[in-house]
């Protein structure tokens, strides 16, 4: 996976990234923090800023200090705001590269976003930052939603640590997009209906050896691809079929496994790896069928690959997913009701060629 250059300094990184681990779940609460050698070694830092690392989580509520023993992590407090007024604005707050003109999956969300806004007289505003220009490494940190608004967040996987703050800040009334995280409501795809949709085509052209191809792109969440490999294990299972996953994104690697085990159905998660594979690993395999979770088209990259017209697509409703975000936030009440998240389906779009 291709990694992100930043500006933040080491310390910023270290507070960010540990913030988010404590917020989602992953340093689970009532355990111990990781020692300040520990910090060193994960963050590359020296004790000096592993102290400042661990007294700045301490001052956040996130750490609790105990006398002659590590720091204990605790759980991320939400306190229940007195209310709410109708909500009047929906703000989208990312980068260019990630909601703007152009992009993969951005600009169609936020035109969901703003279709639906329309059609409930709400403003949508969207704001565009560049968190290589912004000195302190965090996109609109200081910023407190008004009574009146509401947050349709969609970012890139490696953006969401520069947000931290923001997401944490108790009275949002926010609606995450392709992302979930505790204490917020959000929207994703139907991964157990992608894949069920995706075997079934597989399965209608007689498929019964299935090779997956994991993490063969920078854009796949950790989260979804895990969840997907999941439903995917256990719809195997119950329709009888071999299944084979190669998780090293690499392509000559998966090469290898096709020629050995021979496979008669290629399941990828993303459509231009998917085209790339074919186009320069295995052009023999163009008869074999090739289904892909993503990107959805249209897409601006798939008219370089006109092996795109090979591939059996499944083709996520993105509008569907931001005019979702909207109706999530009309709907909101308190950081503390029941979370409703939603799982929006796409369908399978047939590949061109003669069956």
């Amino acid at each position: 996976m291709a990694k992100i250059q930043e500006r933040r300094s080491k310390f910023r990184r270290a507070v960010d990234e540990l913030a988010m681990q404590i917020y989602n779940g992953k340093l689970e609460p009532g355990a111990q923090m990781y020692s300040r050698k520990e910090l060193c070694e994960l963050f590359d830092i020296s004790l000096m800023t592993a102290h400042r690392v661990q007294s700045e989580l301490h001052k956040l509520g996130l750490l609790s200090a105990q006398s002659g023993q590590r720091f204990i992590i605790n759980a991320p407090g939400i306190v229940e705001p007195e209310g709410f007024k109708p909500l009047r604005r929906v703000i989208s707050i990312g980068g260019r590269n990630a909601i703007g003109p152009g992009t993969f999956f951005g600009e169609r969300i936020m035109a969901g976003v703003s279709q639906e806004c329309a059609e409930h007289n709400l403003e949508h505003v969207i704001e565009y930052v560049n968190v290589h220009e912004n000195p302190p490494g965090f996109i609109n940190t200081g910023r407190r939603l008004k009574a009146d608004e509401g947050l349709a967040l969609f970012l890139g996987r490696s953006l969401l640590p520069e947000v931290v703050s923001l997401l944490m800040t108790p009275t949002l009334r926010v609606s995450l997009i392709n992302e979930s995280m505790p204490g917020h409501i959000s929207v994703r795809s139907d991964l157990r209906h992608c894949v069920k949709s995706i075997l079934d085509a597989l399965i209608k052209r007689k498929c019964r050896k299935i090779l997956r191809a994991s993490y063969f792109h920078s854009y796949e969440s950790s989260l979804n691809e895990a969840e997907s490999l999941e439903a995917l294990e256990d719809l195997c299972e119950a329709n009888g079929l071999d299944l084979t996953v190669c998780t090293s994104g690499n392509h000559r690697e998966l090469l290898e496994i096709c020629k050995q085990w021979q496979p008669d159905g290629l399941f990828f998660n993303e459509a231009v790896s998917a085209c790339h594979f074919l186009r320069n690993y295995a052009p023999s395999l163009a008869r074999t069928p090739i289904v892909a979770a993503g990107p959805w088209a249209p897409h601006p990259k798939l008219p370089e690959f006109p092996e795109y017209d090979n591939i059996i697509a499944y083709e996520q409703d993105l509008e569907a997913m931001g005019r979702a975000a909207v109706r999530q936030l009309l709907e909101y009440k308190t950081p503390l009701q029941a979370v409703c998240n939603v799982r929006v389906r796409g369908m399978i779009r047939e590949s061109k060629r003669t069956k």
